[in-house]
């Protein structure tokens, strides 16, 4: 659904104005994350539809510098054309952006035809102009930023060892989660090296996920639950975590943001286009033929998508400990895309 723009800063003019159209809500309050030197429009935009015009108009009466289309599922072009006619930018840059008299426009290839992280590839487009772009810093946060749940179980957290857990990954993509039992088991693995005494879990999700959080959690005295946080709630209570173990989804994310180590296991996402970028990742999988599966057009995955149980609780619990214990990151096995649609595909 289309959502109105937010102002980030009520700067001047002379700042210039960006606006940017992205997927999901999800990356429009990621870019609200970080603090911006000109002033910033977001727009979430559905697929071949422009809406909420009044809106651009008033863009539009601003001044816009430059658009940025973050949005890759795009493809008509008259949505493109409809949108810049509207917004009259004095320059445009993403991917499949058609030419406009009077707009400088820069094209990118869409990173699933590239075959590059997503990051590289919105770095690349936001490259296109000269953007003063400060990167959020979680350890600024004070008491007043964030809300009274997250600063009450950053109150407990004192002199423990705090793991966070991600079990959740959307609706549309639940064939990425590991298993609600492993994460179970993995918590009473830890609890018999550590003890109730000396460790905490955190865990991490959207409202649609409080059951799943419930069922793992069952009303554990050391289990906190950050349910529908703001992510700027997520990113303070993250950045106080020791590390967090989590499937290939927006948690990982933005627990890199966090600057925390990451215990990732992905089974049908391939980590070197859609990881979180991160030199604290911590990557667990298994080889299988069909993995990675994950690319546009497939994300609910296949009738069989029962690879990550695969991966074992004892696994992980092996890679917590190391993690806690200070050890080096073991070298990252990447995955090497043959075929950028998902077909065969090989280890490196």
């Amino acid at each position: 659904m289309s959502m109105p723009a937010l102002d980030l800063l009520d700067a001047s003019d002379d700042f210039g104005h960006l606006v940017f159209f992205v997927k999901s809500s999800l990356e429009r309050s990621f870019l609200e994350l970080f603090w911006w030197r000109k002033r910033v429009s977001i727009y979430v935009l559905s697929i071949g539809k422009v809406r909420k015009i009044k809106h651009f108009m008033k863009c539009r009466s601003l001044g816009v510098e430059y658009i940025y289309f973050l949005h890759g599922g795009l493809r008509k072009r008259w949505t493109y054309r409809i949108i810049m006619f509207l917004l009259s930018p004095k320059a445009a840059t993403g991917a499949f952006v058609p030419s406009m008299l009077g707009v400088k426009v820069t094209n990118y290839s869409h990173y699933n035809q590239t075959a590059e992280h997503k990051v590289e590839y919105y770095k690349k487009i936001v490259a296109g102009s000269e953007i003063e772009l400060t990167a959020y810093c979680p350890s600024k946060i004070t008491c007043l930023d964030v809300s009274k749940p997250c600063i009450d179980i950053q109150n407990k957290l004192s002199d423990k060892v705090v793991v966070a857990l991600g079990p959740g990954s959307g609706v549309v993509e639940m064939h990425k989660r590991w298993p609600p039992e492993y994460y179970s088991e993995l918590m009473s693995l830890l609890i018999e090296v550590y003890g109730h005494d000396r460790i905490h879990f955190i865990l991490f999700g959207s409202s649609e996920e409080k059951t799943l959080l419930y069922d793992i959690s069952r009303n554990s005295e050391i289990c906190s639950l950050a349910v529908g946080f703001e992510l700027k709630d997520v990113v303070a209570l993250l950045h106080h975590c020791d590390l967090i173990v989590c499937g290939d989804s927006g948690i990982a994310h933005l627990a890199s943001v966090a600057d925390i180590p990451i215990v990732l296991m992905c089974q049908p996402t391939n980590p070197s286009l859609t990881g979180p970028a991160s030199d604290k990742l911590w990557i667990i999988r298994k080889p299988f033929r069909c993995s990675p599966c994950y690319r546009e057009g497939f994300e609910r995955g296949c009738s069989q998508s029962d690879c990550m149980k695969y991966i074992k609780p004892q696994e992980v619990t092996s890679a917590v400990i190391s993690i806690i214990n200070g050890e080096d990151r073991p070298v990252i096995l990447s995955i090497k895309n043959k075929n950028v649609l998902g077909r065969d595909l090989s280890w490196e």
